[in-house]
């Protein structure tokens, strides 16, 4: 089978090619992106996520696009950026115009930020984005589907949850300040009592989860990839320093506004593609030893 992926040089997208090549081969594995990778064949579009006509013949063959190329915004502010909010709709919009000739599948790759609030977050949670990133990605799930409906061939849309471990260290999350700041011995802006939950998925797992998704012969409609482990965000920042052996240095500030648990349903990951998760503090040592590593 040939593939084709996008993103391949994001947290997910690089080692969703890693993968890729381990279980195609390198060779059955096309990357297009921005930038060449030594991986395998790669396919650079230009400023306008435009490809150059003499790649056609190289795209011919492909049965499976893994379309998780876009801006994803490494903090809040960049989440309402219209330019490249826009970029992900029009890099969406280029790639299914291109000339496939024996596609048979297309996964997307989507956010949690489709959704509205909800105390317990899942598939039948309402749609409702509140930034224009979370707008982009359901707009470009919705021209997915609608592509494949009308070329009679098969879409899987996966919307990643917070994915955490070795890699996410460019973004401006909670998890890689706190290691990078408890790491250098700084201290660590607490909002409030910390008592709000995060829930995190490992690397690891969301990489297992969109292979075995591959493996799906049915159409199971969406599927969320997250965790059903929670922790406080005190707790977490305890638990980073605690692995550290050292000790936490907080500053507490006053929490203004409403206080949200991000708390998730993941049954039907479990049901169709990973039945057991990375225990939370396993996946969170491997985090803060690739950090200790890379200072």
């Amino acid at each position: 089978m040939k593939v084709l992926l996008t993103g391949v040089s994001g947290f997910i997208g690089s080692r969703l090619l890693t993968a890729l090549c381990d279980c195609f081969g390198a060779d059955n594995v096309i990357a297009v992106s921005s930038k060449t990778t030594k991986q395998c064949e790669t396919i650079v579009y230009d400023d306008n996520y435009s490809i150059d006509l003499n790649h056609f013949d190289k795209i011919s063959d492909v049965e499976l696009i893994i379309h998780a190329g876009a801006f994803t915004p490494k903090s809040r502010t960049d989440a309402n950026n219209i330019d490249k909010c826009n970029g992900n709709i029009d890099f969406t919009r280029k790639l299914l115009s291109l000339p496939f000739e024996r596609l048979k599948k297309i996964f997307y790759l989507s956010t949690l930020d489709v959704y509205g609030d909800d105390e317990v977050i899942s598939e039948s949670t309402r749609l409702d984005p509140s930034s224009l990133y979370g707008m982009s990605k359901l707009y470009c799930e919705k021209m997915v589907s609608s592509f494949c409906d009308s070329a009679n061939i098969r879409s899987q849309i996966l919307r990643i949850g917070h994915v955490y471990g070795p890699g996410e260290e460019k973004y401006q999350k909670l998890l890689p300040i706190a290691i990078k700041k408890v790491l250098n011995g700084q201290e660590v802006e607490l909002w409030g009592d910390g008592s709000e939950l995060r829930s995190f998925i490992y690397i690891k797992d969301v990489i297992d989860a969109c292979l075995t998704s591959i493996e799906l012969s049915d159409d199971v409609g969406v599927i969320n990839v997250v965790s059903e482990q929670s922790i406080s965000i005190a707790n977490l920042l305890a638990k980073v320093a605690e692995i550290l052996n050292t000790e936490l240095k907080c500053i507490s500030k006053p929490f203004i506004g409403v206080k949200k648990s991000l708390l998730f349903d993941n049954s039907k990951m479990k049901r169709f593609l990973l039945e057991t998760e990375t225990p939370f503090i396993d996946g969170l040592t491997d985090e803060i030893v690739y950090f200790k590593d890379i200072k």
